[in-house]
């Protein structure tokens, strides 16, 4: 099974895949979230795995975009506390350290325990274990990478300071994607604590319609745990809307698109659709 993520082996998503499905599969690590929605949208992934907040940090906005573009639904969700740690060099020592490269949200996630070390240069790279293997590939002694204990272990690289996150409760949620809307088979028995669905809609200009519209998902009996806006492309000043609910155990799919298509009778929404409907899972 091919299995898309952003990043390679060694980073958070890879973390994140392999102990949601296990090892015995294809991984194919991109460059940028857009590859992965393509590879699932395309047929050459079965599923993908993105990022899409972190607890610290907030919304990771563009991974909401690829939605409008990519034929993906989201079929689990996944929360991985992440630890970052400060790897450098075998050879190296702090003292040896001018640069430190990583991820910008790793790297933001760092700020405090980067801020105490004034001399050291933040550089900002695609992925954070791609920073931890290009220490290792470049001899680069006078580099760090912040990084996940995984990648030091992948790649030989050690492990100077571990959490150095400012936030110990740091958790990134992640989606995993599928162009079906058929949850995926887990590598392993794990227990999930909600079942949740992410819908997208816009309203109409007028005063009010963005509150009639949360007043039906009231009426619906579903509860808002997010909402976010996001441009609409090649129209000015006009937003969609992405929630989060979390939903009764009995609610599938089709009750909550038949809900969607009255309210949009009711002109309390318009261009609604359902990006999934799926399982909460923690690690």
């Amino acid at each position: 099974m091919n299995i898309s993520f952003q990043g390679i082996e060694g980073s958070f998503h890879h973390e994140v895949a392999v102990g949601y499905f296990g090892q015995a599969h294809e991984w194919l690590g991109r460059d940028h979230f857009g590859e992965v929605f393509d590879d699932v949208a395309q047929g050459r992934a079965e599923y993908g795995v993105v990022a899409i907040e972190n607890s610290n940090v907030g919304t990771i906005v563009g991974n909401l975009d690829h939605f409008d573009r990519a034929d993906v639904h989201i079929v689990a969700e996944v929360y991985l506390s992440v630890q970052q740690c400060l790897l450098i060099h075998p050879d190296s020592t702090l003292e040896d350290i001018t640069e430190v490269q990583s991820h910008p949200m790793a790297l933001d996630q760092c700020r405090a325990y980067l801020r105490e070390r004034p001399k050291w240069t933040r550089v900002e790279v695609t992925d954070t274990a791609g920073a931890a293997k290009w220490i290792i590939e470049n001899d680069a002694k006078h580099v760090g990478a912040v990084g996940s204990a995984l990648a030091a272990e992948v790649y030989g690289i050690n492990v100077a300071a571990h959490s150095i996150q400012q936030d110990a409760t740091n958790q990134t949620r992640f989606w995993v994607i599928a162009k079906s809307g058929q949850p995926p088979q887990s590598s392993r028995a794990m227990e999930y604590s909600a079942l949740k669905a992410t819908v997208s809609f816009e309203t109409s200009h007028e005063t009010g319609a963005l509150a009639d519209a949360l007043q039906a998902v009231k009426s619906n009996g579903w509860n808002l745990t997010k909402i976010e806006s996001r441009p609409v492309p090649d129209v000015p000043w006009r937003y969609r809307f992405f929630c989060d609910m979390e939903l009764e155990p009995t609610v599938n799919v089709d009750e909550i698109e038949s809900s969607l298509h009255a309210l949009e009778q009711a002109k309390a929404m318009q261009l609604s659709r359902v990006l999934g409907v799926y399982r909460v899972y923690a690690f």
